[in-house]
């Protein structure tokens, strides 16, 4: 978050506080903390950088410790230090597969020899990749006769809360798919109901979770047969007897024209029986020819709800082909067309499915697209399968604010508030949802876009005291579920008086790091006494503000956030006034890499100024 010169200089002084230890001792020891992680996964692969947080009893930051990090399990690296009082523990968790406890130990000795030895018990998640199977019962439905089926589908590997929060999505090119139930460890029951007629076909059907389709995927291909009467030419006086698919019907005798009605099922991709002639002159075997019927075989999983308008985006995208009979077919002719981007050449992964890798054009406004599925034979081309999402604007990298007049006069009752969005090449970004948050002050009416990425605010102010603008750029939500939360919050130290604050802007933010709409956030406080909402809800854009309020308790306050099964924490000290200088870096203490993008991608644009006024 960026912060006005100004506005720093004006209300948050104390925090230049002199070199010098304070007179009194603020802690009765040494204070060795380890920084909020949020929630671990333990892949094998994914490293992590633990912080922890050196502080001498009297609230400066402890420099120039050479220590040591071992951990129960999974390998660690070489300590140092980041920033005053900052220390990186490199370590990457071995693969689990239910939740497991690892003690992390931190020796190691200061300046001046004092010991430090620290342990810590974290808990440690299994991944979130899940294999997926599905089933149908019964495995063939006669159209006309059967109503309806019981699909099963089952997650498996990964976080066992993870599995039981799936929220599966499905593509079918024939019939519907009821909502689907959870029934425990992964396991998801939903109804397949055919269609009421037709000719014997495929019901093809691609499955995804919601949270990653990319990654967690399935899918089934069903046989809609047809009953029907077919004529089978013989002689007078035989018995006829058809074998279909390696079923038999019948046998059925010959009318007075020599000619049997056989009913019989037919499943897709049949188109001759075997006809057999019994008790007769004409007894023995022939081929009978069956009506062919068209047979889709090519279908897409399903994609994400949305994607960002980003060229640097690169998602896979995939299809899954038959033969007429239901089986996997690792030879179709495929490609993939985007109504907007472009997209790769497939691949064939194998057991049917297909490859390929699609890139988002660069947008400014919502765009609703679509991929299809083509499919050559015998030289015919045809669209097999389609799939839509939506396209979102391109994520601003940056906003700045200013305001007229930039202090305030002491009667003053107004002011005027502007701000400058730009987007990832340095062009201005028009078209955008500026929120403001504001203390001692109104907005007077909504912004005035000027077209050209900057936008004008006029204010009114309540009081006669400064007025505090807390500015956000919104971004549109794509509709996918939350895989990341991001807390940015307006000060990361708080005096220790009982009243001072922090203003924490929440986000929640899919795979790609864009905004979900409409999500509810958990809150809670693993460590500090403070003040602070237990719950709190992100807007049509992804983002809500809220208030910790710090308490009379000098130390580390461990604040968690929770929403839809994913957990990130953020760190705030609280220190006495005349404590000397110490903040913490929010970014710099991201325990991931990809924590610490989104955080570096969304800090620049939520920006906090105070503006003062004359006494």
């Amino acid at each position: 978050m960026h912060i006005s010169t100004l506005a720093w200089m004006t209300i948050s002084s104390w925090l230049i506080a002199p070199s010098a230890q304070a007179a009194d001792a603020i802690f009765d020891t040494m204070q060795v903390e380890m920084a909020p992680t949020g929630e671990l996964l333990g892949s094998g692969l994914d490293p992590y950088n633990l912080t922890v947080v050196v502080l001498g009893t009297d609230g400066a930051p402890v420099t120039g410790i050479i220590g040591k990090v071992k951990a129960s399990t999974g390998q660690t690296g070489e300590v140092s230090e980041i920033g005053p009082g900052l220390y990186r523990l490199p370590w990457t968790p071995e693969l689990v597969a239910e939740p497991e406890q690892v003690e992390i130990r931190f020796r190691g000795k200061t300046l001046d020899k004092q010991k430090i030895d620290q342990m810590w018990s974290l808990t440690v998640n299994p991944p979130y990749g899940h294999r997926v199977s599905i089933a149908v019962d019964p495995q063939q439905l006669i159209i006309g006769q059967d109503s309806q089926a019981s699909l099963s589908v089952q997650l498996a590997g990964g976080a066992a809360a993870v599995r039981t929060g799936a929220d599966l999505m499905f593509t079918v090119n024939s019939g519907t798919i009821g909502t689907p139930a959870p029934l425990g460890d992964g396991r998801y029951a939903a109804l397949y109901t055919p269609p009421e007629g037709g000719a014997a076909h495929l019901a093809l059907i691609g499955v995804a979770d919601r949270r990653e389709p990319s990654r967690t995927y399935g899918h089934l291909a069903i046989p809609l047969a047809v009953k029907s009467e077919v004529v089978a030419p013989s002689t007078r006086g035989c018995k006829v007897m058809l074998t279909v698919a390696g079923r038999e019907f019948g046998p059925e005798t010959t009318d007075s024209r020599g000619k049997a009605r056989v009913t019989i099922v037919t499943p897709p991709g049949i188109i001759e029986a075997k006809q057999t002639n019994l008790e007769c002159d004409a007894a023995g075997e022939s081929t009978l020819e069956l009506s062919p019927s068209e047979i889709t075989r090519v279908q897409l999983m399903p994609v994400h709800a949305g994607l960002p308008g980003d060229e640097r985006l690169q998602v896979p995208v995939r299809a899954f082909a038959v033969t007429p009979q239901g089986e996997p077919d690792g030879g179709a002719d495929l490609t993939f067309n985007a109504s907007h981007g472009t997209i790769s050449s497939f691949r064939h992964e194998g057991g049917g499915v297909y490859a390929a890798v699609y890139t988002p054009p660069v947008l400014a406004d919502v765009v609703d697209a679509t991929i299809q599925a083509v499919l050559t034979e015998e030289g015919e081309t045809e669209v097999a399968s389609e799939v839509a999402f939506k396209l979102v604007p391109i994520r601003p990298t940056s906003l700045t604010m200013t305001t007229t007049p930039e202090r305030l006069a002491k009667d003053d009752k107004s002011l005027t508030v502007q701000v400058d969005v730009k987007g990832p090449d340095g062009s201005g970004l028009a078209g955008r949802d500026i929120g403001l948050s504001l203390a001692g002050a109104k907005q007077a009416g909504p912004a005035t876009d000027n077209g050209d990425g900057t936008y004008s605010i006029e204010l009114t102010t309540t009081g006669r005291g400064p007025v505090e603008i807390i500015a956000a750029v919104k971004a549109p939500a794509a509709g996918n579920p939350v895989r990341d939360i991001t807390a940015i919050p307006t000060r990361t130290r708080l005096p220790v008086d009982g009243l001072s604050s922090s203003t924490i802007t929440i986000l929640t933010l899919d795979e790609f790091g864009y905004p979900v709409a409409d999500t509810d956030v958990a809150l809670s406080l693993k460590s500090g006494d403070g003040q602070l909402p237990k719950t709190a809800r992100t807007d049509a854009t992804g983002m809500t503000q809220v208030t910790y309020t710090a308490s009379r308790t000098p130390g580390l306050v461990h604040i968690e956030l929770e929403s839809q099964n994913v957990t990130r924490a953020l760190g705030i000290f609280q220190l006495p006034m005349d404590a000397p200088d110490f903040t913490l870096d929010t970014g710099l203490m991201m325990p991931t890499e990809a924590r610490a993008t989104a955080y570096e991608q969304w800090s620049p644009i939520v920006t906090r100024t105070v503006v003062p006024r004359d006494r």
